[in-house]
């Protein structure tokens, strides 16, 4: 059962083009994301590879001073004395000795930028993970929430338009007030419902009719004889339209249903074309001339265009739920909460 502030359409288009937003504010985010990821790893890369280069130039500077160094002792020699003549390579010795540093170092700067890239591709890894999972929500979830969001623009719509068939405008038009609240707020204020357990059906539907429906929607009751098997009640708007209501009382404030009168749902359209035919069959139960004229008037009209509305009590809290149908076949999805009670659920 779906319950709905009729009161501001905009609401819902704003809310669907705010999830818009903020999926195309994501995907730009996560877009940002994985450019300035591509900027680091190129980045380190890149780094590594000049690392790489300097761990090569220091190893042939190694080498380049390993060869002086040896060029240097072997350029002694001995004279005509026999004396020996040991050349002084101290230089020699003291550029390889920096060489051999320099290339520690570049290998330990390569091995630290080499850690380093380990660590980024396990720290992007895990966010690529996270934002595989935000892209998938952000993407689905946004995707499903407007779809349903869509879904109740229509079906918000749908009630909008069947409300103000019923002469409930001025009502909604307030701002003050949603239809639900003032239906709700009047319930409570007067104790309506308060001993119903103890009328019948008929009663607690003529009751709800004329204390509710009648003072908060602006309807008028439209005499008829009323059978066990027809309508709970008949309505009209101030231009006309008929209304009809569903009267229920139940301990469980569920508005339970009879799956198969005159060969359909309860309150469904095919049930309403089926009594308004049946109100005009002369020798049925739900004939009299008077039943005949309306059953006339709502088959000419067309019963998908006439607004049911059920009322349901609830007496194990005393509490009333009114309802109007929006979809054909009065199962769960076409019904959508009026008052502000608990929502109530369709037995089907």
């Amino acid at each position: 059962m779906t319950k709905l502030d009729l009161r501001n359409l905009d609401t819902l288009t704003e809310l669907k083009s705010a999830l818009r937003r903020f999926a195309a504010e994501a995907q730009e985010s996560l877009q940002v994301s994985h450019e300035e990821i591509d900027r680091t790893r190129e980045w380190v890369a890149t780094e590594i590879q000049r690392r790489q280069r300097q761990v090569e130039d220091s190893r042939r500077a190694v080498a380049q001073a390993e060869n002086a160094l040896h060029r240097c002792q072997a350029s002694g020699y001995r004279d005509d004395r026999g004396i020996e003549h040991r050349p002084n390579c101290s230089v020699q010795e003291r550029t390889l000795i920096d060489a051999q540093a320099k290339l520690r170092q570049s290998q330990e700067n390569l091995q630290l930028a080499q850690r380093w890239q380990r660590r980024l591709e396990q720290g992007i890894g895990e966010y690529e993970r996270q934002a595989r999972l935000l892209d998938d929500l952000v993407q689905g979830h946004t995707d499903r929430a407007c779809a349903r969001l869509e879904r109740s623009s229509k079906q918000y719509e749908a009630v909008l338009a069947a409300a103000y068939a019923v002469g409930a405008s001025s009502i909604m038009a307030s701002g003050g007030l949603g239809l639900g609240l003032a239906i709700d707020t009047f319930i409570a204020g007067t104790n309506l419902v308060m001993g119903l357990t103890n009328h019948s059906l008929g009663e607690a539907g003529e009751g709800i009719s004329s204390s509710v429906v009648v003072e908060q929607m602006g309807l008028a009751v439209v005499p008829f004889d009323r059978r066990r098997h027809g309508f709970d009640g008949i309505l009209q708007a101030p231009n006309g339209q008929y209304v009809l209501l569903e009267s229920k009382t139940s301990n469980d404030g569920k508005l339970h249903l009879n799956p198969d009168s005159y060969g359909h749902r309860q309150t469904s359209v095919g049930w309403v074309a089926a009594v308004a035919e049946r109100m005009m069959t002369p020798g049925h139960e739900l004939y009299s001339e008077t039943n005949a004229q309306i059953g006339q008037a709502i088959l000419a009209a067309g019963p998908e265009k006439v607004p049911m509305l059920a009322a349901v009590v609830n007496t194990t809290t005393n509490r009333v739920s009114i309802m109007l149908r929006i979809g054909p076949e009065a199962e769960t999805a076409d019904w959508t909460l009026l008052s502000d009670d608990n929502p109530v659920e369709v037995e089907v």
